[in-house]
Order: C-alpha cells, then structure tokens, then sequence
C-alpha cells in the first residue's frame, strides 16, 4: 500500500518483524483493519533498521519489536516490593540465565509481588541493536521500544477474572503466533512460533503445548484464552479446555504487522519499555540543554556550596555566641551570688575584683575570677564547666579542643597575673579535652 490518503500526524505506530518494517496509518479500510504503510527490504545495521532519509519525517512514538529477536526468560527473586528492581540487577538476573556477558542486552520488564518476593519476565535487546537505534535520527522521537508479544499477548483480559488464577493466551496470525502464560504475580514467559513451510500443523501444536508446559501451565486444569485458527483450535481443544478466546476462520487472520498495530492502538499505557534509564528519549529542550550541561552542573555546585557554606557559618558563629554566652553568665553568677542586675557581666566582674563590689574578703576572689575572665576573653574557643575558691586558691574546671589549648590557657592566666598556674589533671574525651587548673 503507498503512502497515499494515509494520516501523516496520526501515524504513531510502527512494526517490525526483522526484516519488514510497518507504520500504521491514520484510516481504517472498510472491513475496520487498521490500514498501514508497508516498507519493504529496510536495511538493518546491528540486527535493528535504519531508516533513510526519505522516511525520517514519520513520526514514530512506539516501536515494535520482534519477540523472536530478543533474550526472554521468567525470574523471580528475593525482594520485598517490585521498585526495588532496576535495569543493573535484571541484567545480571539475564545473563546468569543465558551464560553471556552482562553488556550484550538491554533489558525491559515486568514484574509482581510473588510466594516467594518478586517473579515476572525480563526481555533483553541485544546491545547493538540498541546502539544503532539510539544513533539513527529517525528514532530520536521515538518514545517506546516494546516487544511485540508483550503487546499482542497482553491485550487479552483474564479468562477467569480473578487474579490468582493461571492461563495460557494464544495469538495467531498468518504468519505464526504468540504464546504466553500469565499467573497471578504476573507473566511467566512469551515466546514467539513462526510457521514454516516444512512445518506440518500436528509438529506446531506440539511446539506450543510443550512451550506452555515449561512455563508452569496446566493442559485440562488451567484456562485459556487469546485468537487461534479454526483448524487450530480444533487441534487443540481437548488440552485448551475450558478456552474463553475467539476463534477466527483461516483466512480472517490479519497478518502480524496489521495484528500488532492494532493490540498497540488498544494499549492505553506501555509498561514494558526498553528506552528507559541511560536510554530515555531525548527532548528538544534536553538537546539545547546538553550542550551546556556541564555549565550548568557547575554553576549550580558552586551556588549550592556558597548557599551551604553561608548557612553553616551562621550557624557556627550562633553556637559559638551560645556558648560564650552561657560562660559569662555562667562565671557572672559564681563570682557574684549576691548581684541580681547583670548588664555588663566582665566590667562587673573587673570592677569586684577592684574591690567595687563586695567586702574586702572577696578580693582575692574576684581578682582570680577576673584573671579568668580575662583569660576567656583572650581564647574565646574552650568551655567553663566550674569554678571552684577556698584558702588553697582558685580550681577551674573546664573543656578545651586539644591539649595545647589546655597550656595556652594556663599561660593566659600567668600572663594576667594568675601565681602558680598548675594542671593538676587532664582527660582525653574524643575529640575534646577535660582539665582542671589551680592557681593563687
């Protein structure tokens, strides 16, 4: 069919079998099939086609992919909740399965809550393939990249209605069928079965009922459903039974292109999709971004760390204020229990230990408590914890940084006049250190 009288802006679709590409058109014929623009001998680069520059502008939002092309295989591991999957532990889960290095696929999935954690199916695409996708521009606006029995097989509702049962789904075409187990954690596996011109229908039949066996089914127990052939169907209706599907005449099968564009249209969401992760499509916007992305990402570390840094030295410089703060009042109280009115704790203090304040049998006092007040105010960065006097002299209790802080206090409180500055004991507490001093 040419391209003539088919919708351009509603082409959405398209289909490939591995060697015949198809894009559906925006029309129906008038036996309701969907209508579609057939490209035949498209060259592949990688196992995936490429499309020339005369087909560039077909807009594509969702490609199918040939089932038979792709590594498919039923997992089920040991996690809580299916969000814990990621495309890194389905690759690995791939290829301890098929025996190949971790870099030959890409993978895409679908995965529910089973006995034992989470079981579901993974398709991988062969990483070439994906690689000249993501290099052609006629896929750039390609959103999804699906398989196509996912597609075809899931379009069939439940026979049985209920979640927790098993069936076996069957969708024929002219060309071979689609077979899939779905179970209540979701599907156990699809595969693809080609007609082959050496192929008599009894060797099909048994192709399919041995591959419907491996994925957990039930031939007599377990229900049925999907399209099949008359001549088919009849084959199989003893093992297919109770079968809730259709059945179709030999020559009302529409081909695999028309049956696969046709379940895509169905499909309101896609929720197998190999573009996902490091491979999301690319936007317009995104485009003109990449190019100054780096910019970007720097510009912001540095705005992030200056707003971060800012916030950290305020906070910093609040603590430390907190700190010096709770000193004061603290040694304020200590040396002057009697002084209820506290405006200028340090002139007080300074003017008490001139003998302002008090009687005079407070002078020695208050002169040691005004050495350490002093001493405080020349090295801001240590802690009084308390502060001891009797006729020995002056005991200060208090934390510093490291030991060195520790002498450079005992030397600030000579050098303010303090006699016979001793450290009678230190502690080493994690990052700090405990200490006591005495002085006259």
């Amino acid at each position: 069919m040419d391209r003539a009288g088919i919708d351009e802006p509603a082409r959405r679709h398209a289909s490939w079998d591995g060697h015949t590409l198809a894009f559906a058109g925006g029309a129906s014929s008038g036996d309701g099939a969907t209508r579609y623009l057939l490209l035949a001998d498209v060259q592949t680069e990688g196992g995936a086609p490429v499309l020339d520059d005369q087909h560039h502008d077909i807009p594509v939002s969702v490609l199918l992919w040939p089932t038979e092309h792709l590594l498919t295989r039923h997992f089920s591991l040991p996690l809580a909740h299916p969000r814990l999957l990621d495309a890194d532990i389905l690759t690995q889960e791939l290829c301890e399965q098929a025996g190949d290095a971790a870099s030959d696929y890409w993978p895409a999935w679908q995965a529910g809550d089973g006995d034992d954690g989470v079981e579901g199916v993974v398709f991988g695409l062969p990483q070439r393939a994906k690689e000249t996708l993501a290099s052609q521009p006629g896929w750039q606006g390609c959103e999804a990249i699906v398989p196509d029995a996912w597609v075809r097989l899931s379009a069939w509702p439940d026979p049985a209605g209920s979640p927790t049962s098993t069936a076996a789904v069957l969708d024929e075409d002219r060309e071979g069928l689609f077979v899939g187990v779905r179970g209540p954690a979701g599907w156990r596996g699809m595969r693809r079965i080609n007609r082959a011109p050496w192929k008599a229908d009894a060797d099909l039949v048994e192709d399919v009922l041995r591959t419907l066996g491996a994925m957990g089914w039930q031939a007599g127990t377990d229900g049925s459903t999907g399209r099949l052939s008359a001549g088919l169907l009849r084959r199989m209706s003893g093992p297919l039974q109770p079968w809730h599907g259709r059945e179709e005449a030999e020559y009302g099968l529409p081909d695999r292109h028309q049956a696969n564009l046709e379940a895509a249209a169905s499909h309101r969401r896609i929720d197998v999709n190999f573009r996902h992760g490091r491979w999301r499509k690319p936007t317009a916007m995104g485009a003109s971004l990449r190019r100054w992305r780096h910019t970007l990402v720097l510009l912001g570390v540095v705005v992030i760390a200056a707003f971060a840094g800012g916030i950290w030295s305020m906070v910093s410089l609040q603590r430390q204020a907190d700190a010096y703060r709770h000193d004061i009042v603290s040694a304020f109280h200590r040396g002057l229990p009697g002084q209820t009115v506290m405006l200028d704790p340090l002139a007080q203090l300074r003017m008490a230990a001139r003998g302002n304040i008090g009687d005079s049998g407070n002078d020695d006092f208050m002169r040691r408590l005004s050495q350490v007040a002093k001493a405080k105010a020349s090295l801001p960065d240590w802690r009084i914890r308390e502060i001891d006097d009797d006729d020995d002299g002056m005991r200060l209790f208090g934390v510093a940084g490291d030991f060195a802080m520790v002498n450079r206090i005992r030397d600030a409180l000579a050098a303010g006049g303090a006699r016979e500055v001793r450290i009678e004991d230190t502690e080493a507490q994690g990052k700090q250190v405990s200490f006591r001093m005495v002085w006259r």
